[in-house]
């Protein structure tokens, strides 16, 4: 979708998205914000992203970034991914 057409989204949709996109980067610059909730903001952008390219803007991109090689959430993202695996391979 290019930005014309994120400017044709339906506007109550594209307040939302707006909305959604705002809270998801106020999380990932909080400092206080925990490992859980700035994965679930990360979640929320790739919705937005999905559901509206045109509304994707480059200071989300390093926000994620900055996200992803943080140590301290690196260590955790890797212990989430492992108990998942480990989850996977005790079911029957």
């Amino acid at each position: 979708m290019t930005t014309a057409a994120a400017h044709s989204l339906d506007p109550s949709l594209k307040s939302h998205l707006h909305r959604l996109m705002l809270q998801s980067c106020d999380e990932l610059r909080d400092a206080t914000t925990d490992f859980f909730a700035k994965y679930q903001a990360i979640h929320h952008l790739r919705s937005v992203a999905q559901s509206g390219p045109g509304m994707i803007y480059d200071t989300m991109i390093h926000l994620i970034q900055a996200i992803f090689k943080n140590k301290r959430f690196a260590e955790q993202r890797q212990s989430l991914f492992f108990s998942a695996r480990r989850r996977r391979s005790l079911q029957p």
